[in-house]
């Protein structure tokens, strides 16, 4: 199974591909590798193509990268707040 992703928020598998070519398991399941949200929000597509099908099964997932959000905010220094 061929997984290709899609899109302009600089998502990718672990390994930092676009494109990952996995095996199918005893049990018919591929997997495909971990996705890494790429920094740039917005949509993206996740599609799974079978090589050696008899005739092209293709299946496209869509997803959404979401601007990151600080968990906390941490002074660096004492020097006076000023507004």
């Amino acid at each position: 199974v061929s997984f290709t992703v899609a899109g302009k928020t600089g998502t990718t598998f672990e390994d930092g591909t676009t494109t990952a070519v996995v095996t199918t398991g005893s049990d018919g399941v591929a997997k495909a590798p971990a996705l890494l949200a790429g920094g740039t929000p917005g949509a993206l597509t996740v599609k799974a193509t079978l090589l050696d099908a008899p005739e092209p099964v293709s299946l496209a997932l869509r997803g959404e990268v979401t601007a990151a959000r600080a968990d906390k905010l941490v002074r660096t220094d004492e020097t006076e707040l000023t507004c």
